[in-house]
């Protein structure tokens, strides 16, 4: 019995070995031995499954968490491989259960704990995240990823002070982490202290000068500061970015000449797409044939254009991303939005709607825009509180909220104390969009789809802009210059939106004056 342990011993740490030199190969025989010098292992049964899994062999490593699981009723980490292999196919409640599992085995085991943080994250569950976060720290303390994971929780919530006290506190622990200076400056980003933000970016790029993410983050300060050379170079990084479609771009274009083709590929989404064909407008008027293919919803609005070809093909070859053309260009200016026409048919459509609803002037309203979900552009104002703004506006009220939500319809309509006509429909139809757009005498609201298409028939727009503000509102000010004839009414940096609401009222009395 004393042979056939030594020899498990020794097989075990040459497995171990093996594994850690990357010799997956040598590894997987000298664990198999160790099993036949002593069947049913458990912790044999753990080493070899996590060979197999670095070997892609999937189903033969969970078998050997299995065996493990079974062979010692007190071993937590084959259950907690278990759990990561669940986690790794987006079965996140069937991970939650073998991490469960995990501690009750293994009570202090912070990383289980850890990683359950990581599955109510995707269920979207922040508080349960937060609460197993602070657990793992509990059974850890220094637990640099999940100090950093429970700072990024708490800024989602947006409890910053908090989120900055646990990254300064890691940071304290060790100040070589990349990641903590990244999320600290956008804690301070999102708090409005772009400076301190700036710097905390720049630490992070000192250590790890390839890190997206950061460079990402960083190009929305530098463009909202108006640094257009290394904003629009960093926002080459931005994680909306098809990198397989529109490979990235290394350097700007070094000729236009008469006639080149540059076929554009569009990105992020339909409001996104109308602000970046700008570009595509100025490649354009310095020679480029230009070929474009977006989302399909503006197939008739971009074949109205005449600085672009809409592109047919599903070959896009050497494309290039409509949000990298800045950059390409090596723009430092702001061309103008593009013009487009509204359909006469679907201006006839809309006047007689309007008409029905009610006599001008109108004022069209949103309240919400993106995916309120963790990483996703979401930007939204109370419904009732911006029903109270627009009680008074001496004409008819129109919905145009873009998807309304359940309630926040009622809401808006509690809070004006009025009729409020609906024409969320017309959504589903950018034609009909456009023609409303042109028709309104007055739009407020968030920045979304509608927005872009008011700029482009030449229409104003007061806009409610979320802190931090996207960086086409720039960093501040009443106006910005990629929509010059947009009004901004900004959220204040606690979330308040009291005061620009209250501007939004008196703005608009002021409008109805004239």
């Amino acid at each position: 019995m004393g042979t056939h342990v030594n020899n498990l011993g020794a097989l075990q740490m040459k497995g171990v070995a093996a594994f850690n030199e990357g010799r997956l190969g040598d590894a997987e025989i000298y664990f198999r031995s160790a099993l036949k010098s002593r069947p049913g292992d458990a912790e044999t049964h753990n080493n070899l499954g996590q060979v197999l899994r670095r070997q892609g062999q999937i189903d033969a490593a969970r078998e050997q968490y299995w065996c493990a699981s079974k062979a010692d009723a007190q071993f937590a980490e084959p259950v907690m491989n278990l759990g990561l292999l669940a986690a790794a196919e987006d079965q996140w409640s069937d991970a939650i259960g073998f991490y469960a599992e995990a501690l009750n085995r293994r009570s202090n085991y912070a990383e289980a704990h850890f990683n359950w943080a990581i599955a109510l994250e995707r269920l979207n569950d922040p508080t349960g995240a937060e609460g197993h976060y602070r657990r793992a720290l509990k059974f850890r303390p220094g637990y640099i990823q999940a100090i950093n994971n429970l700072g990024v929780v708490l800024d989602g919530k947006g409890a910053h002070a908090d989120a900055e006290q646990i990254y300064r506190e890691g940071l304290a622990i060790d100040g070589n982490v990349p990641e903590l200076w990244a999320s600290l400056g956008t804690c301070l980003r999102v708090d409005g202290r772009l400076d301190e933000a700036k710097n905390a970016y720049d630490k992070a790029l000192g250590l790890n000068p390839e890190f997206p993410e950061c460079r990402w983050n960083l190009s929305l300060i530098e463009l909202a500061e108006g640094d257009f050379a290394a904003g629009w170079a960093n926002y080459r990084n931005r994680p909306s970015a098809n990198r397989q479609l529109t490979p990235y771009p290394r350097a700007p274009f070094e000729n236009l000449s008469p006639g080149r083709v540059i076929e554009i590929l569009g990105e992020q989404g339909l409001g996104d797409e109308l602000f970046f064909l700008r570009f595509a407008a100025e490649l354009s008027r310095q020679g480029a044939a230009v070929k474009y293919r977006g989302d399909d919803k503006l197939r008739s609005i971009c074949r109205r254009l005449d600085f672009i070809e809409w592109n047919e093909s599903t070959d896009f070859g050497a494309a290039v991303s409509v949000a990298d053309i800045p950059y390409l260009m090596g723009a430092g200016n702001i061309p103008q939005t593009i013009r487009l026409q509204a359909a006469s048919d679907r201006v006839v459509q809309m006047q007689v709607r309007l008409a029905e609803f009610g006599p001008p002037p109108y004022l069209g309203v949103n309240y919400r825009a993106g995916i309120d979900l963790p990483g996703s552009l979401f930007k939204s104002v109370p419904p009732f509180e911006l029903g109270l703004s627009i009680r008074d506006y001496p004409g008819t009220l129109i919905n145009i909220q873009r998807g309304p939500e359940e309630g926040g319809t009622d809401q808006l309509i509690q809070g004006a104390g009025r009729k409020i006509f609906d024409l969320t429909s017309v959504n589903d139809d950018l034609e009909y969009v456009l023609a409303l757009m042109a028709l309104l005498d007055h739009v407020a609201g968030v920045s979304n789809t509608n927005m872009h298409l008011r700029a482009a028939v030449g229409g104003s727009a007061l806009v409610l802009v979320g802190h931090p503000a996207e960086y086409r509102w720039m960093a501040n000010g009443a106006a910005s210059p990629w929509f010059p004839n947009f009004e901004l009414f900004r959220q204040e940096a606690d979330g308040s939106w009291e005061g620009a609401l209250g501007a939004l009222s008196s703005r608009l009395a002021q409008l109805e004056k004239r």
